[in-house]
């Protein structure tokens, strides 16, 4: 079953606006911060990473008085506006941390309903497909399908693959965290092993040729693991 958990987490929400005195502070979601010493990155009282003077953090929420934010690594965490400065601040305060004497916020933001949804339909029909062309493959075996309906069934298959991927690709571009974009590239290589099956059982139909049903056992073979990996299946 594919598990929610797992998913991807992402967030797209409105950042509360903060200033104090000369110091600019994180404003919006999607700046960039610096600690202004080095400080840890919390949820709750868990240090979950740390950051130093200098390094680069994206803001990818605002709550009250804290930031979360992602570092390069992709680690995210909690920390306090007052501990940082914007990147493009000409004269960041040089000024010692504040006591850590308060737990972070619980955690982080909710998953993005919109990408759990992509991620439960893309599951689905990555799982459906290589059922689907499996399923089409005994037909043929069996002579339920003869050699054009087989092949017009894998190139529809291989369409839908393909309008599948663009749209992928097309939220992949958008402003979404690299796990997001990373988790988007697996469901991406799914969709072109099961093209690369598809596409191996219609050659193999008018050549009757073995290295084209080995194309298919191969391409077969290799998705099925990536595909129990995506979906959590044991």
């Amino acid at each position: 079953m594919i598990s929610l958990d797992r998913m991807p987490r992402v967030c797209f929400a409105m950042a509360l606006i903060l200033s104090c005195g000369s110091v600019a502070f994180a404003q919006d979601e999607g700046d960039v911060v610096t600690p202004t010493a080095k400080v840890d990155l919390k949820v709750e009282n868990e240090v979950v990473a740390t950051a130093a003077k200098g390094d680069r953090l994206t803001v990818r929420m605002v709550q009250g008085k804290w930031l979360w934010v992602e570092n390069a690594e992709g680690e995210r965490g909690w920390i306090e506006k007052r501990r940082v400065s914007l990147v493009d601040d000409d004269s960041p305060p040089d000024r010692p941390s504040p006591p850590d004497d308060e737990a972070a916020p619980d955690d982080g933001p909710d998953d993005d309903p919109w990408l759990v949804t992509i991620g439960v339909l893309a599951g689905q029909n990555i799982y459906t497909t290589y059922a689907y062309i499996g399923a089409v493959a005994d037909g043929y075996a069996n002579d339920n399908y003869d050699g054009e309906q087989t092949r017009e069934l894998m190139q529809e298959t291989i369409s839908l693959a393909e309008v599948a991927i663009e749209h992928l690709k097309t939220v992949q571009k958008s402003n979404i965290v690299e796990s997001d974009k990373e988790a988007i590239d697996d469901i991406v290589e799914i969709f072109e092993l099961l093209k690369r099956e598809a596409t191996a059982l219609s050659d193999f139909t008018q050549s009757g040729a073995q290295e084209d049903l080995d194309a298919y056992e191969e391409a077969r073979t290799t998705v099925w693991p990536r595909i129990k990996s995506v979906l959590q299946i044991e």
